[in-house]
């Protein structure tokens, strides 16, 4: 796509997210037909509306190996944004992941939270991992 392209699309499409359509592709290739279960964060708590989640939010997937597989957005640019095409980085360059031996999600929160807390290390200090 070039960049022409890319900007008709964020001016024509105002929920285009080519940044989390690129995750999901991503993990559609591991989990194939898989629907994960989604959180999202509330629009207000995020840290773009002066909230403390700096992350949009988590998807889990289940491996057939026994585990779940979360995978979280927003360390990346998730929405069209000019600024981010093309460039060597994007965002923080990655998202963040990790495997539980757990049966159900409820059982994931602890990491959730682990990632949350990440994400919100990363962005105040500016460090990346």
């Amino acid at each position: 796509m070039t960049k022409e392209e890319f900007l008709q699309r964020i001016e024509s499409d105002e929920e285009y997210s080519p940044g989390w359509q690129a995750i999901d592709d991503a993990f559609e290739l591991l989990y194939p037909g898989q629907q994960p279960k989604h959180f999202g964060t509330l629009l207000h708590s995020r840290a773009i509306c002066g909230g403390d989640n700096y992350l949009d939010g988590y998807s889990i997937y289940d491996s057939n190996k026994g585990y779940k597989h979360i995978v979280t957005y927003g360390m990346t640019v998730l929405y069209g944004d000019e600024e981010a095409f093309g460039g060597e980085w994007n965002g923080w360059g990655y998202e963040m992941t990790i495997k539980l031996k757990e049966k159900t999600e409820e059982n994931c929160m602890w990491a959730i939270d682990m990632l949350s807390n990440l994400a919100r290390y990363t962005y105040q200090s500016k460090k990346i991992f």
